[in-house]
C-alpha cells in the first residue's frame, strides 16, 4: 500500500488545530460532506465545540479535551476514522464514530 500524505491535526500552545483549509485539496476530504462527518465525529468529544461553517478553515479546540480519559478514547476513534477515509478514498463513506 501506498504511502498517503494527509495530516490531521497540528498542536499549538495549548490548542489542536484542524487543517481543514489544506484538507480540502486531499481526495476525499475534498469533498464537503466529508470534513462535515469529521467535524461532527471531532464534536462527540467532550468539551470539543465546532461549527461546520468551518469546514474550509482551520478550527480549533482546547488540547485539554484530550486529557480526560473518556475524551482521549473517543478522539482514537475520530483518529481511525479518519486514518481510514485518508489511506482507502474508493470506499463508500463509513459513518463518522
Amino acid at each position: 500500500m501506498e504511502p498517503v500524505d494527509a495530516w490531521i491535526l497540528h498542536v499549538p500552545a495549548g490548542t489542536v488545530e484542524l487543517p481543514l483549509a489544506e484538507l480540502k485539496l486531499r481526495a476525499p476530504f475534498d469533498e464537503p460532506h466529508i470534513r462535515r462527518e469529521f467535524i461532527t465525529a471531532c464534536t462527540l468529544i467532550p468539551g470539543v465545540r465546532l461549527a461546520h461553517s468551518k469546514a474550509n478553515l482551520r478550527p480549533t479546540f482546547p488540547l485539554a479535551a484530550l486529557s480526560d480519559p473518556e475524551g482521549l478514547e473517543r478522539a482514537k476513534l475520530v483518529l481511525s476514522w479518519f486514518a481510514g477515509r485518508a489511506v482507502d478514498k474508493r470506499r463508500e463513506p463509513d459513518r463518522a464514530p
